[in-house]
C-alpha cells in the first residue's frame, strides 16, 4: 500500500514540474506580445501627434519618460514575475503553485486536483490516518488521472499567443512602418518636432562636434515649399550672420571654436530650432623642456633644451623629455620603426627618457576618448656621430744609426682615446703591440716614439710590417680604430749588407782618391799664384780669380770628404746595426772615422776662411804670409789621404772579411735546418729541394765574395796572409749537388750530410782563424816603434842642448853659426822619423790614429828657426824651441803607451781565446752583447726552436726523438731563466715597472717549463713565448725612460747625438710651423660638430 502511494506521489511531482515548466513559457510569450503591442501602440500614438502638432522638447521629454514607465511596468509584470512565481513555485507545498494550475485546469476537476494536492504535499493539514489519507489519494489520483484533460497545458493558448507575436513582429519589420525614425525623434527630446509650415532646416553636418581651438563650418539645406531661395542667417552669442550660399547650400565658418556654442538660423519669417555645437577635448602638449645628456666617455655636460623641437645631439645621448599636458590618456613616442607608449604619472604632468642613436623625426603623439594617436609634437633630431680618430705620422730615420727610426705623431678625436700603440708583425708572424703613452683626455695630442729594427737581425725574417693605430673612447658602440700608413722596414740580410759594402768601399775610396787630386791642385793653384806675384804684368783681378779658384777647389774637397765620412758612417753603422761585431772591429770603425774627422780639423778650416776672404779682396802682404802655410798644410792633407786610403782598404778587407766569416756561419744554420728536415720520414721534397738550392747559390755568391777579396787585398802595399779556399768551396759545392740529386730521387745519405756539416764548421774555422791571425792579433811592429822612440828621444835632448847653448852663445861669434847649422840637421833627423812613421801608419791603424796634426806641424817648426837664427829673433826662437822639445817628448811618451797597450791586448786576446776553448757554451755571447739585445735574441731562438718543434709534432714525430727535443728545450728554458735572473741581480737600480715586468717574464717562463715538463706542447706555449717578448720591449722601453728621465747619458759629439726621447730628435730637425700652430689652434672654442670636423680637416692637411 505504502509502495503504490510513493509511486503515485511521485508521478504526479514529475506531473507538475512539467506543468510549471509549460506553464512559464507561456507566461513569458504573453510578456513579449504585451510589450511589443504597446510599444508598437505607443509610437503609432506618437506619429499621429506628429502629423498634426508641433511638439516642444518639454513635450517630447514627458513622452519619453511616459514611453518608459509603461514598458518598464510591462516588463516587471509580464517577465520577471513569471520567473519570481517560478522560483517559488519550487516548494510544492505552498498555494502559488495551487492558484496558477486552477486558473488553467478545467473547473470540474479543480476540486478533485486540490484534494489529490493537499493530500500529496500537504498532508499535514488533512485530518485522518495516514493509511486511510494514502488511500484517498490513490483513489482520487487514479480517478484524476483517468480524465484527459489532468495536467495538460491547453496548446490552444499558445497557438494563440504565439500567432499574436508573429503578428506583431512582421508589423514591426515588414510593413514599412518607420518606427525607428519615430522612435529616434522621440529620443531626440531637445528638439522640436512637428509639422512645418514652410521651410525646413537641413543640418548636413554629421556631427555637431569640433576640435578645441579649430575652425568648424555648418552646412545647412532648406526645405522650401513655394521654392523661393531665402537668404538664411546664423545667430549666436547675441548676433546675427548671413551664411554663404554656393548651389542651395547654405555654409557658415565658426573660426577658433574654444567653447560650447548654441546657435539657431532664421530667415525672414521663420526660425530654426537651437543646435549646439560641442568643443570635444582635445589632447595637447602645454609645455615641455628637453635635456640632453651625453654619453659618459664624452665628458659633457647636459643640455637644456626648451621650447625647440630642431635638436642637434651626440649619438648614444639620453634626452630626458619633462611634459605638462591637458586632455590626455594616454601618450606614444613614435620614430620611422616603433611606437612606445609613455605611462602618464599624473593628471597633468609626467617625464621619460630616451637613447637616441639614429637622425630622424620623432613624433609624441596621444590619445583620448575622442581622438586616436593624434600628432602632438614632431621634434627633427640630428644625431651627431662620434667621429672615427685621426692619426698623422713623421718619422725620421736617425742621421748615424739608420735602424734606428723616430716617430713624431698627432692623434685627434671629438672625445678622447682608450688606446694607443705601435703594431708590428715579421712577415707573416702575429702583430706585436707595443703601447704608447698618451693623455687619455685630451683631444688633440702629440706624441713620440722611437723603434730600433736592429733588434730583428739574425732572424730568417726579411721585411717587418708596422703602423700605429689609434682607438677613440667610445665605450656605447665600441671603441673606433683607425690606423696609420702600413709601412714596411726591409732587414738586410748578410748578402744585401755584403753588397752594400762592397758599394760604399768603392765610392769612399774614389772619392777619396779624388780628394787628394784636389788637394794637389790646391798646392798648384798656391804655386801658381805666387808665381804670378812676382809678374808684374798681371793685374789684381786675375790674382784674385786664381785664389777664388783656390777656394772653389777647397768647397769641393770639403764637399767629397763629407761625403766621405757620411757614406763611411753609414756603412759603419748599418753593420753594427744587422751584425754581432766584436769590440775590436767597432774600435778600428771609430779610428777610422777620427782619421776621416781630423782631414779638416779646425786650424785648417781657420786657414781656409783667411784665404777665402783674400779671395774676395786680393792683399799681396796677406798672401805672403798665408800661401807658404797653405802650400805645406795641403802637401800633408794629401800625404793624409794617401794614407787614410790605404788604411781604410785595410778596415774594409778586414770588415767584408768578417761579414763572409758570418755568411757561413748563417750557411751552417741553414744547413743544420735542412738537415732536421730530412730527419722527419714524411718530409716535404719540394720545400727540402727549394732550401737546398737556396744553400747552394748562398755559397757561389760567398766564394765570389772571397775571390773579390782575395783580389782587393793583393792591391794593398802590404797585404793581408790570405789563403785561397777555392778548394773547400768546390768541394762543398760539389757535395750539395749531390743532396740535391739525392732530395730529387727522395734518398736520404746521412753520411753526406755529415759531411757537409764537418766542412762548413772546417771552413768556418779556418775563417776565424785567419781572421784572428791577420787583423785580431796584428799589432804594432815592435822593434821599428822601440827604434823611432830611441831616435825622437834622441833628438830631444839634442833639441835640449842646443836650446841651452843657443842661450849662451853671441850672435856675432862664429859658434852661433855652427849651432844654427846643427838645428838645420835636427830638422833632417825629424823629417827621416816623421816619414818612417808615416810609412808605418799606412799599414797600421792603431800607430795612424797617434798621428794628429802637430805631428806634421813639427816639421814647420823646425823649418822656422833657421830664419829667426839668421834674423837673431832670440825670444821666437827659444819658444820654438819649447814648442819642439815638449811635443817630442809628448810623441815619444804616446808611442810608449800605445806599445804597451798592444802588447797587453795581446795577452788579453790569448786569454779569451783560451776561456773561449775551456767553455764551447758561452760562443754565443762572443759578440759582447749583453742586457736586453742578449735576452730579446735568447727569446727569438727560443720561439723559433718551439716552433720547429710544434712542426715536427704535427708531422708525427713521437717517442724518443720528440723527448729528446722537449728535454732540449726545457733546458734552453731553464739557462734563459738563468740569464734573467743574472741580469736582474746585476742590474743595479731598476724601476718599479721595469721590475714588475721581469717578475712577470719569470713566472711565464715558469708555467712553460711546466707544460713542457708535463709534455703539454700547443698554441698556448707560442703565445705566452710571443707574451715574454712583448714584455721585454716594454721592459727595455721602462729602462730607457729611466736613463731619459735621470739624464745619464752622453753624446760623443754634437753631430753624434743619439736622442734617448725621441722629441729631442724633432725639436734637433726643428719641425715646422705647421705642425705647432696647428696644435696650438687645436685650442679654439668651436662647436663640437665644427671641432670634430677642424680635427679631421687638419689630420688630412698634415697627410698631404
Amino acid at each position: 500500500m505504502e509502495s503504490v502511494y510513493e509511486n503515485l506521489k511521485n508521478h504526479f511531482r514529475r506531473k507538475l514540474s512539467c506543468f510549471r515548466l509549460e506553464l512559464l513559457g507561456f507566461d513569458l510569450l504573453k510578456g513579449v506580445a504585451v510589450v511589443l503591442f504597446t510599444f508598437l501602440l505607443f509610437l503609432f500614438f506618437y506619429a499621429g501627434l506628429l502629423s498634426f502638432f508641433r511638439l516642444l522638447p518639454d513635450f517630447k521629454y514627458v513622452l519619453y519618460l511616459i514611453l518608459f514607465l509603461l514598458l518598464g511596468v510591462e516588463f516587471f509584470f509580464f517577465i520577471l514575475l513569471p520567473f519570481i512565481r517560478f522560483f517559488l513555485s519550487f516548494r510544492l507545498s505552498r498555494d502559488i503553485l495551487i492558484k496558477q494550475i486552477s486558473s488553467v485546469i478545467p473547473r470540474q476537476v479543480d476540486d478533485i486536483f486540490i484534494s489529490v494536492y493537499n493530500l500529496a504535499f500537504r498532508d499535514k493539514l488533512v485530518i485522518g490516518q495516514t493509511v486511510l489519507k494514502q488511500a484517498a489519494f490513490n483513489q482520487k489520483y487514479r480517478q484524476l488521472t483517468a480524465s484527459r484533460s489532468f495536467l495538460s497545458f491547453p496548446r490552444i493558448l499558445y497557438l494563440k499567443l504565439s500567432v499574436i507575436v508573429v503578428f506583431l513582429f512582421v508589423l514591426l519589420f515588414f510593413t514599412g512602418f518607420e518606427w525607428y525614425d519615430y522612435y529616434s525623434d522621440l529620443k531626440d527630446y531637445r528638439q522640436v518636432s512637428g509639422p512645418s509650415n514652410e521651410v525646413g532646416f537641413h543640418i548636413l553636418n554629421r556631427s555637431l562636434e569640433v576640435e578645441y581651438g579649430k575652425t568648424f563650418q555648418v552646412q545647412l539645406s532648406l526645405s522650401i515649399p513655394d521654392a523661393t531661395v531665402k537668404p538664411v542667417f546664423i545667430c549666436y552669442g547675441g548676433g546675427e550672420f548671413l551664411m554663404t550660399s554656393v548651389d542651395s547650400i547654405f555654409t557658415y565658418d565658426f573660426e577658433l571654436v574654444n567653447n560650447d556654442l548654441k546657435f539657431y538660423f532664421k530667415t525672414q519669417d521663420q526660425t530654426s530650432d537651437s543646435y549646439l555645437l560641442r568643443v570635444l577635448p582635445t589632447p595637447s602638449i602645454d609645455g615641455y623642456r628637453v635635456v640632453a645628456i651625453p654619453p659618459a666617455y664624452t665628458g659633457k655636460e647636459p643640455e637644456i633644451l626648451t621650447n625647440t623641437v630642431d635638436l642637434q645631439v651626440l649619438y648614444g645621448s639620453v634626452l630626458q623629455f619633462e611634459l605638462t599636458y591637458s586632455n590626455l590618456d594616454s601618450l606614444f613616442f613614435e620614430d620611422k620603426e616603433q611606437s612606445i607608449s609613455i605611462p602618464l604619472k599624473s593628471v597633468s604632468k609626467t617625464d621619460f627618457s630616451r637613447q637616441i642613436k639614429a637622425s630622424g623625426e620623432y613624433i609624441l603623439s596621444g590619445s583620448n576618448a575622442y581622438f586616436s594617436h593624434r600628432q602632438l609634437l614632431n621634434f627633427n633630431i640630428i644625431c651627431i656621430s662620434d667621429l672615427y680618430p685621426g692619426i698623422q705620422i713623421t718619422e725620421i730615420q736617425d742621421s748615424l744609426k739608420n735602424s734606428l727610426h723616430y716617430f713624431y705623431g698627432v692623434i685627434t678625436d671629438d672625445y678622447g682615446f682608450s688606446d694607443l700603440c705601435f703594431n708590428y708583425s715579421l712577415g707573416t708572424d702575429r702583430t706585436v703591440v707595443v703601447p704608447v703613452s698618451f693623455m687619455k683626455n685630451l683631444n688633440t695630442q702629440e706624441f713620440y716614439f722611437s723603434f730600433d729594427f736592429a733588434e730583428f737581425a739574425g732572424t730568417d725574417k726579411t721585411e717587418i710590417n708596422y703602423y700605429f693605430e689609434v682607438f677613440d673612447n667610445d665605450n656605447l658602440s665600441g671603441p673606433k680604430s683607425t690606423r696609420s700608413s702600413r709601412l714596411i722596414y726591409r732587414i738586410p740580410d748578410l748578402n744585401t749588407i755584403f753588397d752594400y759594402n762592397r758599394e760604399v768601399s768603392q765610392s769612399v775610396n774614389n772619392d777619396l782618391k779624388k780628394a787628394e787630386k784636389i788637394a794637389g791642385e790646391i798646392v798648384t793653384g798656391i804655386q801658381d799664384l805666387r808665381k804670378k806675384l812676382l809678374d808684374n804684368t798681371t793685374d789684381d783681378w786675375e790674382k784674385q780669380q786664381l785664389s777664388k779658384e783656390v777656394v772653389r777647389k777647397k768647397e769641393q774637397l770639403d764637399r767629397l770628404l763629407e761625403a766621405v765620412k757620411e757614406n763611411n758612417q753609414k756603412k759603419s753603422d748599418l753593420n753594427r746595426s744587422f751584425t754581432v761585431q766584436d769590440s775590436l772591429l767597432i774600435d778600428k770603425q771609430k779610428k777610422i772615422q777620427d782619421l776621416l774627422d781630423r782631414l779638416m780639423d779646425s786650424e785648417i778650416k781657420q786657414l781656409l776662411d783667411e784665404f777665402s776672404k783674400l779671395s774676395e779682396e786680393f792683399s799681396k802682404d796677406k798672401f805672403k804670409n798665408l800661401d807658404e802655410r797653405m802650400e805645406f798644410t795641403f802637401d800633408q792633407v794629401s800625404e793624409e789621404l794617401d794614407r787614410n786610403i790605404e788604411l781604410l782598404k785595410r778596415f774594409q778587407i778586414e770588415e767584408r772579411h768578417d761579414l763572409i766569416s758570418k755568411q757561413i756561419d748563417r750557411l751552417k744554420s741553414d744547413q743544420t735546418r735542412l738537415e732536421r728536415l730530412l730527419e722527419n720520414k714524411s718530409f716535404d721534397r719540394d720545400s727540402a729541394y727549394s732550401r737546398n738550392k737556396s744553400i747552394l747559390n748562398d755559397l757561389r755568391a760567398i766564394e765570389n765574395n772571397y775571390e773579390e777579396l782575395i783580389t782587393e787585398n793583393s792591391t794593398l802595399s802590404e797585404p793581408f796572409d790570405l789563403k785561397d779556399f777555392k778548394t773547400d768551396f768546390d768541394r762543398l759545392s760539389w757535395k750539395m749537388q749531390q743532396q740535391r740529386q739525392n732530395i730529387s730521387g727522395n734518398k736520404k745519405d746521412k753520411k753526406l750530410s755529415e759531411e757537409i756539416e764537418d766542412d762548413l764548421f772546417e771552413l768556418s774555422k779556418r775563417m776565424k782563424q785567419q781572421q784572428e791571425r791577420n787583423f785580431v792579433n796584428k799589432s804594432l811592429p815592435q822593434n821599428d816603434i822601440e827604434l823611432i822612440i830611441q831616435n825622437i828621444l834622441i833628438i830631444s835632448l839634442s833639441q835640449e842642448e842646443l836650446l841651452q847653448q843657443f842661450s849662451d852663445v853671441q850672435a856675432q861669434s862664429l859658434k852661433y853659426n855652427e849651432l844654427g847649422r846643427i838645428q838645420d840637421l835636427k830638422r833632417q833627423e825629424y823629417k827621416i822619423i816623421k816619414d818612417s812613421l808615416s810609412v808605418l801608419a799606412k799599414s797600421n791603424l792603431m800607430l795612424a790614429s797617434l798621428l794628429d796634426r802637430k805631428f806634421y806641424d813639427l816639421e814647420v817648426k823646425f823649418g822656422l828657426l833657421p830664419g829667426y837664427i839668421q834674423d837673431n829673433r832670440r825670444s821666437d826662437l827659444l819658444r820654438e824651441q819649447h814648442y819642439i822639445i815638449n811635443y817630442l817628448n809628448d810623441i815619444a811618451l804616446s808611442l810608449t803607451d800605445a806599445l804597451q797597450k798592444a802588447k797587453e791586448e795581446v795577452n788579453r786576446s790569448g786569454k779569451r781565446r783560451g776561456e773561449k776553448n775551456s767553455d764551447k757554451k758561452r760562443q754565443r755571447n762572443s759578440s759582447g752583447d749583453s742586457g736586453y739585445p742578449k735576452m730579446k735574441q735568447f727569446q727569438r731562438n727560443l720561439k723559433k726552436q718551439l716552433e720547429d718543434l710544434v712542426s715536427q709534432m704535427k708531422n708525427g714525430e713521437k717517442g724518443k726523438p720528440l723527448h729528446q727535443r722537449i728535454s732540449n728545450m726545457i733546458r734552453e728554458n731553464e739557462l734563459f731563466r738563468k740569464s734573467l735572473n743574472e741580469f736582474i741581480s746585476e742590474a743595479g737600480s731598476m724601476s718599479s715597472r721595469e721590475k714588475q715586468l721581469l717578475n712577470e717574464i719569470n713566472q711565464l717562463i715558469d708555467q712553460n717549463i711546466r707544460d713542457m715538463a708535463n709534455y703539454s706542447v700547443s698554441g698556448q706555449l707560442i703565445n705566452r713565448n710571443n707574451l715574454i717578448y712583448n714584455k721585454l720591449l716594454m721592459s727595455e722601453k721602462a729602462s730607457k725612460e729611466k736613463e731619459d728621465f735621470e739624464d745619464k747619458r752622453k753624446s760623443e759629439s754634437a753631430t753624434q747625438t743619439r736622442f734617448h726621447r725621441p722629441e729631442q730628435m724633432f725639436e734637433f730637425q726643428k719641425k715646422s710651423a705647421f705642425i705647432k700652430t696647428d696644435i696650438q689652434k687645436s685650442d679654439l672654442k668651436l662647436n663640437t660638430y665644427f671641432k670634430s670636423m677642424y680635427n679631421h680637416y687638419y689630420i688630412k692637411l698634415g697627410n698631404e
